[in-house]
């Protein structure tokens, strides 16, 4: 193991799919959203600020897998139905058995405001099927009715590997910016839109993520 973050441990392979044309893996995605909600959104739990929600891979799998009528209430997060803002990364996968299987990530958004879930997809509308499943299973599991999915204007990959660091580009530049906005004007079609720049290269985003977890090496060492 090469670093434990909270709840997310990182191994060597972990560390090498951060690498250019590495497919992300769920654990590279969770480590991410970890660090967003110690970093971000903790702080603001209970406050004025729109309360947002990171969904992980693992339990966004687990909702969507999971017959209706099964007990999930000890995996999902009980701050989740009050949530203004819940981000879930969406997988191909759909064997039970395999939950580190796939070959595709997007994201889905929920605005509660509008009750719309919003789809990014870095390959078109490869994934929107799979988002449909996903939204069925949570919009079930926080307790909503006639809501609507949007396939959202979204930059594409140039390669069959970059989904994943896509879907963490994209979760961290609309956390940030939620976080700076008021909620009685949060407008979530317009809020919610990626500008042509909004989003890195890949390249760029997976040198951010290879620092960082060098950084918390560092420190983690420092500590032991």
């Amino acid at each position: 193991m090469i670093l434990q973050y909270y709840d997310v441990m990182l191994y060597e392979e972990d560390v090498h799919f951060l690498y250019d044309d590495q497919w992300l893996n769920d654990t590279c995605i969770e480590f991410y959203m970890e660090y967003l909600e110690r970093t971000k959104l903790l702080s603001t739990r209970g406050s004025s600020i729109l309360q947002v929600f990171l969904l992980r891979p693992a339990i966004t799998f687990l909702i969507t897998i999971a017959p209706d009528e099964s007990d999930l209430s000890s995996a999902i997060p009980a701050q989740l139905a009050g949530s203004d803002v819940i981000f879930s990364p969406v997988n191909n996968n759909t064997n039970p058995e395999l939950a580190g299987g796939g070959s595709h990530w997007s994201l889905l958004v929920y605005a509660k405001s509008v009750n719309k879930f919003l789809h990014y997809d870095s390959a078109g509308p490869m994934n929107m099927s799979y988002a449909r499943r996903t939204a069925k299973k949570v919009a079930k599991r926080i307790g909503i009715k006639d809501y609507e999915v949007i396939g959202m204007h979204t930059p594409q990959q140039e390669n069959g590997s970059d989904c994943g660091v896509y879907v963490v580009a994209i979760t961290d530049h609309l956390t940030r910016r939620l976080l700076n906005i008021n909620p009685e004007a949060f407008s979530p079609l317009t809020d919610l839109i990626l500008a042509p720049n909004d989003i890195p290269p890949a390249s760029f985003t997976r040198k951010m993520m290879r620092s960082l977890v060098a950084e918390l090496v560092k420190k983690s060492r420092v500590y032991e």
